[in-house]
This record gives C-alpha cells, structure tokens and sequence, in this order.
C-alpha cells in the first residue's frame, strides 16, 4: 500500500552520472505507508548521513526531469523547520484543512521548545506530477493561512522528504482510519488543473520551488532599488540579497515568508544574469537565514549617517597639508558623528562598511583609518577580526 521511492543518506543514487563515473550505483529501496507508520511509531537513532528518505512517487528515480514526466504520487508532505508551532496545533489544523489520514514527526533537530517536524498525507489515488505539485502548492498555502511555515522545497518533484530519526526530543501524532485524501476533489476550489506546466515553468521547477516567475514581486521596482541592493557582476549576491532584506526589513517590518517570498523570487529573477547562483532555492534559503539576523532596517544604521552629515564642510588647510583629500575627510566626518551618536563609548565601524560609504575599496578605506589613527585623529580601541567590526574613539572635534 502506497509504495514509494526509498532511500539511505543524501547520495544514494541509482542514477549514472557522467561527470562522476565512479560513483557506486545503489538500487532504490521501496517502502509502503504500514511500513512507514512503524518508523513513526519507533525511530531509531541514526546518523544523518544514513537517515532514510522516501520521494513520494512510485516512479524510481531522484531525476526532477523524470519525476515530472514519470511521477505518480502517492502522498503529500511538508516540512515544517521555520518558527514550529507545537504539534498538538499542527494536528488541529491537518484535521481542519484535510480531514483525513495523515502522519506528523519531529526531525532529529528538533527540541520541545522549537519542535520542527514533517507531516505525511497519504492520498487516496495517484496524482500526476503535475495535479500533485499543485496540491502541494495549495497545502503549503492553507498551512501558511494557519501561521504554519512549510519550506516550499517540497514542490519540486524530486525532493527527499526524510523519515523519523529520533533526537533527544521525539513526539508524533496521527489519524489512521485508513481515510486518504483526495486533494483533487477536496481542493477543488483551489487547484486548476488546466494550468499547463510550460518548458519555462520546468526548467524554473527543476531547481526551485513551483510559483509565479514572470511577476513575482512585481510591488518592487527592482530598477529603483538603492543600488547596494543591486549586485553588478558575480561573486556580489549575497551581500546584496542581505542588504535588499533589511530594504524589505524597512519596507514591511512585520512580514512573514509568505509574503517575502514572490519579493526575492522577483529580486533573483532580476539580476538572474548577473549573479552566478542560478537556482533560486539557494537564493531563498540563504535570504531566510540572513532575514532571522537583522537587527537594523536599512535606512536606520550606518547609511542614515550620511543624511546627517554635512558634507559641504571645508577641508581644513591642516588637513590637507597632511596629504589627505576629500574621500579622508569625508571618512573623518562619518567616524566623528558615529562619535556623536555614541557619546563617551567607543563605535564600531567595519572597513568594508567604511568602504561603501566613502565608494572606496574596502582594503583601501582599512589603510585611510590606519592612517587616521597614526596621525591621531582616531583611536583604536580595539581591532576587529573577521567576524567583528573594529572599535574606535574619534579624538578629532573641529
């Protein structure tokens, strides 16, 4: 019943590739929902690296091409690792917008406190690749509805959905009444089965999530975007995606990832040519992970100093006699009113921060404080490292 694509670790594969040829072929199990039910009830302890998995097709292969050719689903599941409502809640709501036979499992990382878990819904008939990713897309829209964060991952067609292993903290819950769901019927409303799924539409499904593509996000204009949010060349993604997070930090301070998402799917698909990471599953993970550190909105750290300063100040002669110019001075009036801003306490101040406000490289703009500090217009207090800005006392109050 329900048999299933099974595997061991994130590299058992029985696919041949060409690139690496001495990779070891291993046959891909199978697996059946009593089966599974029996790992729910009693996981073992494995390591990560031999977790079991199962891609929720009958069809064996990890190929996204061949799965949406080939697929034929037999159950819907989602991953719940963002902000985890407890599991007596995720029940409630499974039984509210499906009604039927469903699994929910903690993850080996999870704990009482954030219990991050997966939910199996086994179906009462096959769904072609295309009916089951959208019915995927519209689970993972009514868990939203109910503040649950599923990871939109498990829209692609080949993506593994790990089975239980147990952690310190374990806890399930379940309905088995031998009731499957039919989300065809059930989310009718929901799910046009005559959208076509178009060669565009794969090839953004091989490496991403199914969603809009042309006008997502389209409440951005991109092309007006502060230009530290635009990267010009490869190599700049992620300290531009990090900086356009605290933009939409400023823009919707109190947004959850649904709403983010089609925003950064339409940031990606902009600069898709310019940056080197193509796949936009890459591109949302990283922004997620960077949006959970934001302590400042952009506007409202270091690049509001620029606002505050008047820049139309003389250079004073003694200055200039030193041998500095306009971008020195300039770095001196930002290191003064971070001076200001803190008072009696020494400011942080990064080079590559440093750099970006005056347009200079950032090794350029660490030998101007050297400088500074040498001719004793600031103090180093303390140096900074690689994960830490440097700390500075400005001594200068012309």
């Amino acid at each position: 019943m329900h048999k299933v694509i099974s595997g061991f670790g994130q590299y058992h594969t029985n696919e041949f590739d060409s690139k690496n040829s001495s990779r070891k072929l291993i046959p891909y199990k199978t697996i059946g929902l009593r089966e599974i039910q029996l790992i729910v009830d009693n996981p073992k302890v494995v390591v990560k690296q031999r977790n079991q998995w199962i891609i929720p097709s009958s069809f064996p292969s990890r190929i996204f091409e061949e799965q949406a050719k080939n697929g034929s689903y037999l159950f819907l599941w989602a991953d719940l690792d963002e902000y985890p409502k407890p599991i007596s809640y995720v029940r409630d709501v499974l039984e509210k917008i499906v009604g039927c036979d469903f699994e929910i499992y903690t993850t080996s990382s999870a704990t009482k406190e954030k219990p991050k878990a997966r939910i199996l819904i086994p179906l009462a008939n096959a769904l072609s690749s295309h009916e089951w990713v959208l019915s995927q897309a519209t689970l993972n829209k009514l868990l939203c509805q109910s503040e649950i964060i599923p990871d939109r991952a498990n829209e692609r067609y080949a993506q593994l959905c790990y089975l239980p292993n147990r952690g310190e903290y374990y806890e399930s819950a379940f309905e088995r009444n031998d009731i499957y769901f039919n989300p065809v019927v059930a989310w009718g409303e929901y799910i046009n089965l005559s959208t076509e799924c178009t060669d565009d539409y794969r090839g953004v499904q091989k490496n991403t999530e199914i969603t809009e593509v042309i006008d997502a996000g389209s409440d951005i204009d991109y092309t007006n975007l502060p230009s530290d949010c635009c990267p010009k060349e490869e190599g700049q993604r992620n300290r531009c995606l990090f900086t356009f997070g605290r933009y939409l930090k400023y823009l919707y301070t109190h947004a959850d990832f649904e709403f983010l998402r089609p925003l950064v799917l339409g940031w990606h698909n902009h600069f898709i040519e310019v940056i080197g990471t193509k796949s936009f599953s890459e591109t949302w993970t990283d922004f997620r992970r960077g949006w959970l550190k934001i302590k400042v909105p952009y506007g409202q750290g270091i690049e509001s100093i620029i606002e505050s300063i008047d820049l139309d100040i003389p250079i004073p002669q003694t200055f200039i006699d030193l041998g500095y110019g306009a971008k020195e001075f300039k770095l001196l009036l930002i290191c003064r009113q971070l001076q200001l801003i803190n008072g009696e306490e020494p400011f942080f101040l990064a080079v590559r921060a440093a750099g970006t406000l005056i347009n200079y490289h950032y090794t350029g703009a660490a030998k101007m404080l050297d400088a500074l500090v040498a001719d004793g217009f600031l103090e180093l207090i303390t140096k900074g490292t690689m994960n830490k800005a440097s700390r500075y006392r400005c001594l200068w109050n012309e």
